[in-house]
């Protein structure tokens, strides 16, 4: 995915609605363009992801349902990881 496609998809759009602002340069649209990027889905007062490195974790979207969550890191080719 190019840093073009990437702006036309959900996951822009969801950060753009919660935060009000574009993607950073620096973290979130590297993050977001990594190839088989793993991710962990979890609950907390909305279903969170979060992108998993070796040492650090970074949240990349909230959605109200899991279902939701599932589709989007579907949508954006993340693989789920526990």
């Amino acid at each position: 995915m190019t840093p073009d496609e990437l702006r036309k998809t959900r996951w822009w759009a969801l950060w753009v609605e919660v935060t009000g602002q574009e993607p950073d340069d620096e973290e979130a649209i590297p993050y977001a363009l990594t190839p088989g990027l793993r991710v962990r889905i979890e609950r907390d007062e909305t279903w969170e992801i979060w992108a998993v490195f070796d040492e650090f974790v970074y949240l990349m979207a909230c959605v109200p349902t899991l279902k939701e969550a599932v589709a989007l890191c579907r949508e954006m080719g993340w693989k789920i990881t526990k």
